[in-house]
This record gives structure tokens, C-alpha cells and sequence, in this order.
């Protein structure tokens, strides 16, 4: 009878250990950890690795990674599985991201100008007199912190790494002694973005008494770390390329990217020693920088096919494990729907009671066969709190230029604007593509915006201006030329009204909208008059549409003109306000000066001018263009005057590519007014 219950007990338990959950039983199994190395863009080989080890239905318990390997890491611990990953790196805008520039096509009109003149931005906080923003590193990382944010909604709180759906720790480098630092707890986001700190590029993040920047320095692939966390089986995905040899250090790049290689090859080989399937991506061909959407499918592509011979190896970790509960594995990529926390209203919020200052500083530069080198530096200074606002800027170049912005924030949407600007334009002048002259002068240049209104697209702003302008030096390449009459010493007093509205979706290469600017003044020598007659009329207009045929190819045409007239002839039109014609932008050398295809550097018009222009672009890849334009123009001293003429014509082809610092390419052209082939070279932003 005693053996009888004994047997019945027994069968009980053995029956109630099997319907025990799977978790607890998976609790006896060994605990599997995924190392991912830094490298940058060659991190982008830990998705096509991951997809791998997915499919061999490997469940990951810990997680550790450094730099990129972080990055991965992070977002693989919350949720997103190796295809979420895939979908989300290819539609990134990397170039962007890996900026402190802003997406500003939504911006208003005046934002959307300086992010398209100057290279390099930065903001300087202070709080009183002290500093709080980073001024270490070229980069702060806002766009990276921006994404990572959005990215990690649902674990914005400071929190255990241990706690995630897959256990996670990352490293930093600690270079106030050169110690590594270890991610245990913290702010997920913040964690990921200072792993990845590459020093003198990123800002690095201080915390307590350290200053922590890329953990490579220290150990770029920490397997260890995963060691100590109980790992007890290790799969790790590393990136690192081949050692050079002295052959192939032959550019200051490969000599920088050799010094880094060694640095992180720190304890490399003793963290290697202690994986137990070493997925070794060979990334040659790629750098740390290779963020390109082809660079980024082909990575991901290596990253696979890498973890793919080691098929094996990862189905014999799959039978050690014993059996897995799948319902559980899945559950850990379950993205939450809702944040915990709003960071951007926390920041908000704890900040609203400090009156900060921010100091604004924006870097241009350029080069082109016309100007040749040219810098532009621009500061603008805000006060929280103030309805004043101080900017100036100053340009260094064959023509220099320097000026000062008082604004006023008198209206939600406007303000009163005073401005004060100097420039020393060295300016050659040519007729039939032949330089005639050369001419130096001052100007003195006040302007008193009394309604500067911006409203997203749309821009309007009225006032009064005075002109001072100097002439230094008029040098004719031939003695028959004559001076004109009036050159010379000039003042104007002018009243002024502009309209701009801009929806063009990029400011150099538009797919898609319109841009349309008109200006009126009133030129006077006394505030009413010119010269004991009525005021000088100036007229100027241009209006431009993107016209998307497909994806890739785009049509551009454009009208635009400028008319100028005085009471008794074209004689009685100051030397200064005349029209000119070339190049490829509005206003690049002086205000009126207009583009034309076919013509370099500047050429007199008369004074009656209007012209259409068309562009054809086709953009190669995702930053290459290639353009063909044509433009017509007639011009004549009187309106009644302007077809009789024969027509203005100019061709033009060129290549460009769009990149960080602003367009790079070269134009070739010609024009019937010029009667010379016109070859172009622009590297930088137009300023």
C-alpha cells in the first residue's frame, strides 16, 4: 500500500514538473551572449550576423557592444530584431545625422539660408558667464540624440541594463586617466551615444568626474564584460580590418586610421580567446565613415554571409540549449507602443526657469576659379527671456565684408530689424567675355527693417536704407575706355519692400516647388529726390518651379528680370546700380547682379532686363547631378525698347555633388554675349 502512494506521489511530480513554464526550466540552460565590435559604418555587418543567429533559433540573454556595436546592441536589447534594424539604418538621412545641422526644408526662409551657407554650426550655452554646452569635439551628436530618443521610446527612465527584455552593458573610455567605463545603468540613449563618442569629432559626454568618449580606445570588443555578466556561451561579430603593412600607409588617412586600429586593439586577442564562435567580418573597401546607402547594403550583406560559415558551429550552441520556449523568444522583439517619459518636455521644463544664453556659431568656405578661397564666420547671440537679438558676421576673401544685426522680436511672427554692413568688393568686369576693367570700392550700408515678417514659407519685409558708396580704383585693360561719368562718391536713400516665398524642398537640387522673390525701392540723394528730379525706380523679380518628371529627373524653368529708370535717360542712372549679368547665382558679387548660363564673372546689362531660364537635372546615385541649361534674355535702355534686339542666348552643362560642406562640381558653357567658352569650378556653399 506504501509502495502504491510512493508510486502515485512520484507520477504527481514528475506530471507537475512538466507543465512547469519553460522559463524556469530555460534557467538551468546555458546563458548565450552577443559581443558586437566598434567600427562605425562597419558596424552595419552586426544586422546581417544577428539575422543569422536568429535563424538558428539561438535565443541572445546577454548583449554587450562598443561604439556602433553599442548602437546595435542597444536597440537589439529593446526590441528590434535584425530586420527592424535593416529597415530602419537604410532610411536614415546618415549625412544629416552625423551633423548638428537641422532638417530645415519645413524651416522659416531665413533659417533655411544660413543652414545652406555655412558648413559647420555650433551653440555655445551659458548660464551667467558660465559655459554649460560642450565645446570639446566638432559634433555634439543633437541629430544622434535626437534619433536615439525616438528610437528608445518606453526606456527614457534611468534604469538597470539587466532589466531590458535582453540583458545589456556597453563601454566607454574615460580619457581624464584612460580608464575603460562600463555601462551597467543609466539612460539607455545616452549610454548608446557615448559609446560612440569618437574623440575630437564627437562632443564627449562628462559624467560625475569623468569625461567618456568612444569605448574603443579602451576595449572595442568586450567580451569580457560579457563574461561577467554570466555569459556563459559567447558569439561575437567583429569588424576589424586586416593589419596594414608599411606599403599601405601611404596618405595621412591611412596613417590616422592605422593609430585608431591599434588603439583598439586593446585587449583584442584576450577577449577573442574567450568567444566561442568568432564571426570576423573582413570590411576592406569600407571605412569607419561609409554611410552610403550601397555601403550600408553591402555591409550588411558581408556581416551575413560572414556568419553563414559558421552555420555549424551555431547549430551545435542550438542543441546544447535543450529546448526553448519560441513563444517566449519572440516576445523580446515586441517594440512598447507608448513612452514611459516625454524627454524633450523633461528637458523643457527643468530649464525653463534658467535665463540661458546661447551663442550660435556658424563656419563657410568655399573655393572657385573665379574668387578663389573665401571664409565666412557668422555669431549670432539669444537671450531667454529677451525680445533682442545680436548677430554679426564677417567675410575674409578677394571681396571683404563685415556686418552687424540688431533685431527686435516686436510681433509673434516679425520683428524690427537694424543692421549695419561694410564690404570692399575688387571686382573684374567684362564685355564679350573679355575683362575690360577692374574697379575697387566701400560700401556703408544701414538698413532699418521696420516689418520683417516670416511666416514658414512666406517672408516680407519693408523699410529704409542708406548707401554710402567709395570708389577706390577704376583700372581699364584698354586706354580708349572710357571712366563713366558717374563713378564716383555716391550716398542713396532708399525705401524698400521685398517679398520672398520659398517651397522648394532643397536649396540647391529642388525636386519639388516653388520659389518666387520681388523687390521695389525708391532711390533717392535727399530722402525725396535724385539729383533735383523725381527718385530712381528699381524693379527686380524671379520666379522659379521644380517640376518632377520621375524620381530621379527634374525640370526647372525660370523667369526673372530687373528694371531700373530714371526721370530723363539711362545716362542719369548711377554707375552702382546698373544692371550686371553672370554666374550662376543671384546677387553673388553685388545686389543686382543676375545668373546667366554661358557667362562667367560680371558683365554690364542695360538697363531694361528680363530672361528665362531652363534646367534640366538627373541625379546619378543619391548625391550626384547632372544638369543642362539654357537661358534667353532681352534687354534694352527703355521698356518700349526691350524686344526689338536680337536675343541674349547661353548654354551650359555641368556636374555636381552634393555633400557636407555644400556642392562640389564644375560647369562649361558659352554664350553669344560672351562669345568665349566659360569653365567653372565651385567647391563650398555660395556666400
Amino acid at each position: 500500500m506504501r509502495l502504491r502512494l510512493l508510486t502515485i506521489l512520484s507520477a504527481v511530480i514528475l506530471l507537475s514538473l512538466s507543465f512547469l513554464p519553460c522559463e524556469a526550466q530555460e534557467q538551468n540552460r546555458p546563458r548565450v551572449a552577443v559581443v558586437l565590435a566598434g567600427g562605425g559604418a562597419k558596424g552595419m555587418a552586426h544586422i546581417g550576423a544577428l539575422k543569422v543567429i536568429e535563424e538558428a533559433g539561438i535565443p541572445v540573454d546577454i548583449i554587450t557592444g562598443t561604439s556602433m556595436g553599442a548602437i546595435v546592441g542597444g536597440l537589439y536589447s529593446i526590441g528590434y530584431d535584425s530586420h527592424s534594424l535593416d529597415s530602419m539604418v537604410r532610411c536614415q538621412n546618415w549625412k544629416m545625422l552625423l551633423t548638428d545641422k537641422k532638417e530645415v526644408h519645413s524651416d522659416i526662409i531665413d533659417k533655411r539660408e544660413k543652414e545652406y551657407t555655412y558648413a559647420l554650426s555650433k551653440d555655445f550655452v551659458f548660464d551667467g558667464w558660465k559655459l554649460k554646452s560642450n565645446m570639446i569635439g566638432v559634433i555634439e551628436g543633437k541629430n544622434l540624440e535626437t534619433l536615439f530618443n525616438q528610437l528608445t521610446e518606453g526606456y527614457r527612465d534611468s534604469m538597470e541594463f539587466d532589466s531590458l527584455p535582453i540583458p545589456y552593458a556597453c563601454v566607454a573610455t574615460n580619457i581624464v586617466n584612460n580608464t575603460e567605463y562600463v555601462f551597467h545603468r543609466g539612460y539607455l540613449s545616452q549610454a548608446m551615444r557615448t559609446s560612440m563618442s569618437i574623440p575630437a569629432v564627437f562632443a564627449p559626454i562628462r559624467k560625475d568626474s569623468m569625461l567618456l568618449v568612444d569605448g574603443g580606445l579602451r576595449n572595442n570588443y568586450p567580451a569580457d564584460v560579457a563574461r561577467e555578466i554570466g555569459a556563459d556561451i559567447i558569439i561575437g561579430v567583429t569588424v576589424q580590418a586586416p593589419s596594414r603593412k608599411a606599403d599601405d600607409i601611404r596618405l595621412s588617412t591611412d596613417m590616422l586610421g592605422q593609430i585608431i586600429d591599434m588603439n583598439c586593439m586593446n585587449k583584442y586577442e584576450e577577449n577573442l580567446s574567450i568567444t566561442d564562435v568568432a564571426i570576423r567580418v573582413n570590411p576592406e573597401g569600407f571605412s569607419a565613415a561609409s554611410f552610403t546607402p550601397d555601403a550600408i547594403s553591402t555591409l550588411i550583406k558581408k556581416g551575413e554571409k560572414e556568419a553563414r560559415k559558421h552555420w555549424a558551429d551555431l547549430l551545435q550552441i542550438r542543441e546544447k540549449l535543450g529546448k526553448i520556449d519560441s513563444t517566449q523568444l519572440s516576445q523580446r522583439f515586441v517594440r512598447p507602443a507608448h513612452a514611459q517619459t516625454d524627454a524633450k518636455t523633461e528637458s523643457t521644463s527643468a530649464n525653463s526657469k534658467s535665463k540661458t544664453t546661447t551663442l550660435q556659431g556658424n563656419v563657410g568656405f568655399r573655393f572657385d576659379t573665379e574668387e578663389l578661397a573665401a571664409i565666412q564666420v557668422n555669431a549670432g547671440l539669444n537671450r531667454k527671456g529677451s525680445p533682442f537679438t545680436a548677430e554679426t558676421t564677417i567675410r575674409l576673401g578677394e571681396r571683404i565684408k563685415a556686418r552687424l544685426d540688431i533685431g527686435y522680436d516686436a510681433f509673434k511672427k516679425s520683428k524690427m530689424r537694424l543692421s549695419y554692413e561694410y564690404q570692399y568688393n575688387d571686382i573684374d568686369i567684362y564685355k564679350e567675355g573679355s575683362r575690360q576693367y577692374n574697379t575697387t570700392y566701400h560700401i556703408h550700408d544701414v538698413v532699418l527693417s521696420l516689418l520683417n515678417l516670416n511666416v514658414r514659407n512666406f517672408k516680407f519685409d519693408i523699410g529704409a536704407e542708406w548707401e554710402c558708396f567709395q570708389s577706390k580704383d577704376f583700372l581699364s585693360k584698354n586706354s580708349e575706355y572710357e571712366t563713366p561719368g558717374n563713378l564716383g562718391n555716391e550716398n542713396f536713400f532708399s525705401y524698400y519692400a521685398n517679398v520672398n516665398y520659398n517651397s522648394e524642398n532643397h536649396w540647391y537640387f529642388p525636386t519639388k516647388g516653388t520659389r518666387f522673390n520681388a523687390r521695389y525701392a525708391l532711390l533717392t540723394d535727399n530722402l525725396y529726390s535724385y539729383n533735383s528730379h523725381r527718385g530712381i525706380h528699381e524693379l527686380s523679380a524671379s520666379w522659379q518651379m521644380a517640376i518632377p518628371i520621375t524620381s530621379r529627373f527634374t525640370l526647372q524653368p525660370m523667369v526673372y528680370g530687373r528694371m531700373i529708370n530714371a526721370k530723363d535717360s539711362w545716362n542719369d542712372i548711377p554707375y552702382m546700380k546698373v544692371n550686371f549679368v553672370g554666374g550662376d547665382w543671384f546677387g553673388h558679387y553685388m545686389s543686382q547682379q543676375m545668373p546667366f548660363a554661358g557667362i562667367g564673372h560680371v558683365h554690364t546689362a542695360k538697363d531694361c532686363f528680363i530672361a528665362c531660364q531652363l534646367v534640366a537635372r538627373e541625379r546619378l546615385g543619391k548625391n550626384h547631378y547632372i544638369h543642362a541649361r539654357i537661358s534667353e534674355a532681352q534687354e534694352a535702355y527703355y521698356l518700349k525698347d526691350i524686344f526689338k534686339p536680337g536675343p541674349m542666348l547661353g548654354y551650359q552643362l555641368g556636374y555636381y555633388y552634393s555633400a557636407l560642406l555644400g556642392p562640389v562640381g564644375a560647369t562649361i558653357g558659352y554664350s553669344n554675349r560672351s562669345k568665349k567658352v566659360d569653365f567653372y569650378l565651385n567647391m563650398g556653399f555660395e556666400f
